[in-house]
């Protein structure tokens, strides 16, 4: 018995938002061969068999909600405030004044952004 394979599953890079998208970038080079072939990943399943496995780059529903609200949060304070020098990282979620941060952001934990 016990339990089958899930067909999907997160696989979360440590080392910060900077650090784990480089990590991330640089998996995904390595899944594809010098002539731009992609690689095949087998595994081994629970069973024993050999199971082919697909990785994507796929969002978290909060992923996208918070690049949206880093966005038009950045474009309200340019509005507002234009003789600022407005930057924003959505990879880390914050809004900088002059490259230091100003706004750290993070959709509320309720859920509501799926």
């Amino acid at each position: 018995g016990g339990a089958g394979l899930s067909k999907r599953y997160t696989i979360h890079f440590l080392g910060g938002n900077v650090t784990g998208a480089r990590l991330a970038d640089k998996v995904f080079q390595l899944l594809r061969s010098p002539d731009g072939q992609w690689i095949e990943l087998w595994v081994r399943a629970p069973s024993g068999s050999m199971v082919r496995m697909y990785i994507s780059r796929d969002k978290s529903p909060k992923r996208i909600a918070t690049e949206i609200l880093v966005k038009k949060t950045q474009t309200v304070a340019k509005a507002a405030y234009p003789s600022l020098n407005w930057g924003a990282s959505r990879a880390d979620a914050c809004i900088t004044i002059d490259w230091q941060p100003a706004l750290l952001l993070e959709p509320s934990s309720d859920k509501s952004y799926k």
